[in-house]
């Protein structure tokens, strides 16, 4: 009866479950390390009848044509927007050098007719005409 009494316990000793380990029990077949020649063809023909699990390959991941389309689509368009950016700065830039050209044409506009009126005054062209060509 004691000797009972202590399989009991030491039973209840092992089924015991440490708070801080993982739900997961790890057994030993102690049997796989006798160098009995029965034991060993017993464990060698339970490893046999074992089914061992087929491994299937991962599935592949299906891409379908409608979502190669819209990348496709994405990649355009920000193809396009990157070119029209680079155009833009591009008009930017030459409206800027095309202003500064501008106003120096301007400038020597203002310039060149100031010249005109200070060597074509109308009062010495009369006075030339009258005397020097003798009109009225």
């Amino acid at each position: 009866m004691a000797y009972t009494n202590n399989a009991m316990k030491i039973e209840d000793d092992f089924n015991r479950v440490d708070p801080t380990s993982t739900n997961e029990s790890v057994a030993y077949d102690l049997s796989r390390f006798d160098r009995r020649r029965i034991v060993r063809e017993a464990v060698r023909q339970d490893d046999e009848t074992e089914k061992k699990p087929v491994r299937r390959p991962m599935p592949r991941a299906k891409i379908s044509y409608l979502t190669i389309l819209f990348y496709f689509i994405v990649a355009a368009v920000a193809a396009s927007m990157l070119i029209s950016y680079v155009s833009l700065f591009e008009l930017t830039v030459n409206t800027a050098a095309r202003k500064d050209e501008l106003e120096v044409l301007r400038n020597e506009n203002i310039r060149l007719n100031a010249d005109m009126e200070k060597r074509y005054n109308l009062g010495d062209i009369e006075t030339y005409a009258t005397d020097t060509l003798g009109m009225i």
